[in-house]
């Protein structure tokens, strides 16, 4: 019948040859003995941080494996039953709705025979909404400030809860469609938030406000704080400027190029006051797009 041994328990085994020609018949036995060293073998289970979690979270689910024995082990983790390849760690970090699912871990040591736990509890991974929209959006707008703008955007599910924020806000901002009103030449942001089932999404959109572009036919630089320089109106569209000033005699007096222009007072590039009269320009530009101008004709300097 078999015996259970405990840990540490001696085998002696004797051993008796039946051969009769042994010169020395007494010498026809032999006997060893072993001790019995006892392994803890694996006994796995698995736990996590966190049974549910968004999707791309970057704390994400965190599962750990447990119970390893004496000896140095091989993990295998498996999801619904399949193996999951390349996890040979002792943990799991999920982070995308596709690996939802139940984990069980298997063990081997090598010796004792592989041992899988039961299955965990069901690890849940919430997907996010998904916001379709224009990133950025150019304009023109008028000085009269009732420019009505409206950012357009699709959110799926539709169930999800939306929330617009950013300014010159009118009317609702739980809609697809946002309302603004802009006045000023400038760059604007608007950010919409869609939550559902607990787990946020969000984009930016950035809005490019341009006032028409405007270039005086004249300026008084007298110093009475009227119209003293030559300034561009709607120069936010565009990435460079270069201007070249010319006299009625195709001379050079002044040049400038820059991301931006400064408003001109009417002075050379030496520094030296321009007389009063009738100068001509040439404007070089390339929008924010790419897409390259050039403008000329005539400004007149009064007294």
């Amino acid at each position: 019948n078999p015996t259970q041994l405990a840990s540490g328990a001696t085998i002696t085994v004797e051993m008796q040859s039946n051969e009769t020609c042994l010169a020395n018949p007494s010498n026809n036995k032999a006997t060893a003995s072993l001790q019995l060293i006892g392994i803890n073998g694996p006994n796995p289970s698995i736990n996590s941080n966190i049974n549910t979690v968004c999707e791309k979270d970057p704390q994400g689910i965190v599962v750990n494996a447990f119970g390893e024995g004496d000896l140095p082990v091989i993990y295998q983790w498996l999801k619904d039953g399949k193996i999951v390849t390349n996890t040979n760690q002792n943990s799991l970090k999920l982070t995308l709705t596709s690996q939802t699912g139940q984990y069980q871990i298997s063990m081997n040591d090598g010796l004792c025979p592989t041992v899988t736990s039961p299955l965990s509890p069901l690890l849940v991974i919430n997907a996010r909404p998904v916001i379709e929209t224009n990133p950025k959006v150019e304009i023109e707008i008028s000085a009269d400030g009732k420019t009505p703008v409206l950012l357009n955007a699709k959110v799926s599910p539709t169930s999800s809860v939306l929330n617009w924020t950013g300014e010159n806000i009118v009317g609702d901002i739980d809609k697809n469609t946002l309302t603004i009103v802009l006045s000023k030449e400038a760059v604007y942001s608007y950010t919409l938030t869609a939550t559902d089932n607990n787990c946020s999404n969000s984009q930016t959109v950035e809005v490019v406000a341009n006032l028409p572009l405007k270039i005086p036919n004249a300026f008084t630089p007298n110093g009475d704080g009227l119209n003293d320089t030559w300034t561009f109106v709607g120069l936010v569209d565009y990435a460079y400027l270069k201007v070249t000033i010319f006299n009625r005699w195709g001379n050079i007096v002044f040049k400038k190029e820059g991301e931006q222009l400064p408003p001109w007072d009417g002075s050379s590039n030496n520094g030296a006051k321009l007389e009063t009269g009738t100068y001509y320009y040439l404007l070089e530009a390339q929008k924010n797009n790419g897409q390259n101008i050039t403008l000329d004709g005539s400004v007149t300097i009064l007294q």
